[in-house]
């Protein structure tokens, strides 16, 4: 179960990622295209004042604060270009030549000699090409982000999609998991409950593979006046160390059962009453070697029986419960074998 859970949380940081990433890419590329479309504007009104204040300069008019007016919009423009970081893109150097072209109208309009109207002219058609340039590239860039957006938003959707469904298929898996691990384990101590062996039992009881076959009956003694001493807590304790002890020796195909209370069943497949008994005498003696912080021993009183083919469990169980009364009214601590 907790490998499931790991996966599920290294999914969910993937798929959180992945939405993360998404949104960040769109930011930037939606404020990369603000910032082409401010570029665009520039060089457009960049463009049309360069040819109005040519106009003026041809007929004689003073240009007044025009000149000043586009020396603000080419230092924008630089200074957009500057901060504009589009990805995938080529390396630009329009703008600076048509800042070029800008100071040579300047240079030109402002000189104290009169104005070579032909040169002026011609310069402000190299500006309106460049600024055309400027405006068509940007343009260009603009819509190439917006194609690569669109091709990684699909890809990281198909991704997160994906991731989503295995996610949730996994999650699926574990709330089934659980489902059948809580309606067939017992929740303390992680072993079979008396529904689930009843159903294997019933499975497996006509099977010759699994004969000889025994059947043994724990109970632990004195687990009442634990409780009431050292209370619950320490009861459950008692319970998952004795579990554990017992799990550590017994084989993986043996069925490790919580009849009830502080009573278990171990049924043993291909084992006869003898190396039953041989087993059980050993998880006794195991069991009396425990040693639990609070000071205190437990001991556990077997019953133990041979399973035949095809009987019922009740039968069985019966058998084994006559065995562990025997042990019990023995003074506790031992091992008695139940026959017809």
């Amino acid at each position: 179960m907790g490998t499931i859970s790991k996966k599920i949380l290294i999914l969910v940081s993937v798929l959180i990622g992945l939405i993360a990433a998404n949104n960040i890419f769109l930011f930037l590329m939606l404020n990369n295209i603000k910032k082409s479309s401010e570029v665009i504007n520039l060089s457009g009104k960049i463009r049309g004042n360069i040819q109005r204040i040519v106009k003026l300069s041809v007929v004689g008019t003073p240009p007044d604060r025009l000149v000043d007016i586009i020396d603000y919009y080419v230092d924008s423009l630089i200074e957009k270009e500057n901060y504009l970081s589009l990805p995938f893109s080529v390396n630009i150097n329009e703008i600076s030549r048509l800042e070029n072209c800008w100071k040579d109208i300047k240079k030109n309009i402002l000189k104290e000699k009169e104005i070579d109207k032909v040169k002026l002219i011609d310069i402000s058609e190299k500006c309106w090409y460049l600024a055309n340039e400027v405006t068509y590239r940007y343009q260009k860039l603009a819509q190439e982000n917006v194609n690569y957006f669109i091709a990684i938003f699909s890809i990281n959707g198909i991704v997160t999609f994906i991731v989503l469904g295995i996610l949730i298929v996994i999650a699926e898996r574990e709330v089934k998991g659980r489902l059948e691990f809580h309606a067939n384990y017992d929740p303390l101590t992680k072993v079979l409950n008396r529904r689930s062996f009843i159903k294997v039992y019933n499975s497996i009881i006509n099977r010759e593979d699994i004969f000889p076959a025994s059947l043994i009956v724990l109970d632990i003694d004195d687990f009442k006046r634990i409780n009431d001493t050292y209370g619950h807590t320490v009861g459950d304790k008692v319970l998952k160390r004795f579990v554990d002890v017992i799990k550590k020796n017994i084989r993986k195909n043996d069925f490790f059962v919580r009849w009830g209370g502080e009573e278990f069943i171990i049924f043993f497949p291909k084992t006869d009453i003898k190396q039953a008994q041989l087993i059980a005498e050993k998880l006794r003696k195991l069991v009396e070697n425990i040693n639990f912080e609070e000071g205190f021993k437990v001991t556990v009183s077997i019953g133990l029986t041979e399973v035949k083919k095809g009987e019922f469990l009740v039968e069985v169980i019966k058998r084994a419960d006559k065995a562990l009364y025997i042990a019990k009214r023995n003074s506790k601590n031992r091992v008695e074998v139940g026959t017809d």
